[in-house]
């Protein structure tokens, strides 16, 4: 019983990593301009030393580029 559950849970955070590690690619080289301005023309370095922390907080940072997403979306229609 508790291999299963152990299996379960290494299973789930394979998962939670594997997922983190395609959303840090996005969010590294595009999103993250979007998301913070004083980003732009980060060196690669930056970069690179940011991509752990993007793929520990995947979840919350979608979340902040959804809600931006939606934001600018919301601006750009009123302005026209």
């Amino acid at each position: 019983m508790y291999e299963l559950v152990v299996t379960a849970l290494v299973y789930a955070f394979e998962v939670y990593l594997f997922a983190g590690v395609v959303f840090s690619i996005f969010f590294v080289r595009s999103w993250l301009d979007q998301l913070d301005p004083v980003a732009k023309g980060s060196t690669r370095g930056f970069r690179l030393i940011i991509i752990p922390g993007a793929i520990a907080l995947w979840p919350w940072l979608w979340l902040r580029v959804r809600q931006h997403k939606s934001v600018s979306a919301t601006e750009s229609a009123s302005h026209e």
